[in-house]
This record gives C-alpha cells, structure tokens and sequence, in this order.
C-alpha cells in the first residue's frame, strides 16, 4: 500500500518523521501520528483506509466526535472483521465520550447499520445522538467543506475531510492535530446542528 503524506517544508524540516518503509501498515502509522498530535495532514481516500482513519480519529478523541455522511451507504458502513465503526463506537462511549452523527440523506440505507445505531442510542442516549440534516446544514457543508462532502471532527483539533463523493476517484484527508481548521469548521458549519432532525423522526 502507498501511503501518501502531505506536508510543507517548515514541517519537514522542524519534525523528525519515521521512515514509512519501517512502518507494518497504515493503522501503526496513524497510531505514530495520533501519539505524537501530529500536525501532517494524510491521505486516506479508498473504504478501508477511510474507516482505519475515522477509527484512529475516534481512538485518539477524548470527549467529542462529530460525522457527517452521505448517508448510511458510506464509509461507516464498510464491512470489516477487525475494525468496524460500531466496535470504535462502543469503545468511545466506554471513555465517556459523546458522539453525533449527521446524515444527509436515508437513500440506500444500510438497513442492519441503521438498526444497530438505533439501538446504540437506546442504550447510550446521554452519549450517542444521530440526526437528519437540515437544509441549513447541508448548504453550510456545501458552501465551507465542498458539495457532495463527508466529514469528521474530533475534539478540538482532529479532523477528517472527504470531497468529490460519488465519483469514481474520491480525495479524502485528515489531521490529528489542526485547531484552527476544526475550529472554523465547527464555527461555520456544527454551529447549525441545532436545525437538524431525528434521524429516526417518521413525520
């Protein structure tokens, strides 16, 4: 596997990064990156390597995380043995951490996901919430993340940003540790959770 880190000069020249040739997979070097709250934004474009990021994103987040996803079809629905979104799920709200999901839209709904995060929300409703986006939403996802985007945020300083969905090449990446890009995220976009609908809402 290839992996692809983006970073600028400064960076490269302050920071001693490992060689990723020494590295056994992308999971450890996302571990190394979540560890040392690296500042390097990195590539994670194809399913797998989508949902190994959403995973270290959430491991390495203390309190809250946020998603924003098509819709139940996408990459929180990829089917893996080792490391699903529900197992990071539990394993989150086991520390005490909140979690809220926003979907756009219930268009090929993975019906078997839809019924295990509802009863997520049974059974932890002070700490697991998902909702339908609202218009207001959706066009401030448009207009400040890209149209047709999914996105993640971790805490205060975590995120992961996925453009050009649908298309047959999507570019994804993400970042352990950019406060000011997550905070403008949250400020212009988050801001309008409140307008958003029970995901589960029949009405």
């Amino acid at each position: 596997m290839t992996v692809l880190l983006e970073a600028n000069q400064n960076q490269v020249a302050s920071k001693q990064y490992p060689d990723v040739g020494y590295l056994h997979n992308y999971a450890e070097l996302l571990d190394w990156l979540g560890k040392t709250k690296s500042q390097l934004a990195f590539r994670n474009d194809n399913k797998a390597d989508a949902l190994t990021a959403i995973q270290k994103l959430m491991e390495y987040s203390d309190r809250e995380f946020f998603l924003y996803d098509q819709s139940l079809e996408g990459d929180v629905a990829f089917q893996n043995a080792d490391r699903t979104f529900r197992r990071s799920s539990l394993e989150f709200i086991s520390r005490g951490g909140h979690i809220k999901l926003v979907i756009k839209s219930k268009f090929n709904e993975n019906a078997v996901l839809s019924n295990e995060l509802r009863v997520l929300r049974a059974v932890f409703p002070n700490n697991f919430e998902i909702k339908k986006a609202s218009e207001a939403f959706n066009s401030a996802v448009d207009k400040f993340v890209g149209e047709k985007a999914n996105f993640a945020i971790g805490d205060n300083n975590k995120y992961r940003i996925e453009t050009n969905t649908g298309l047959v090449s999507n570019e994804a990446y993400s970042c352990f540790n950019d406060k000011e890009k997550v905070k403008k995220i949250k400020k212009e976009v988050i801001a309008h959770y409140s307008s958003c609908h029970d995901y589960f809402d029949k009405t």
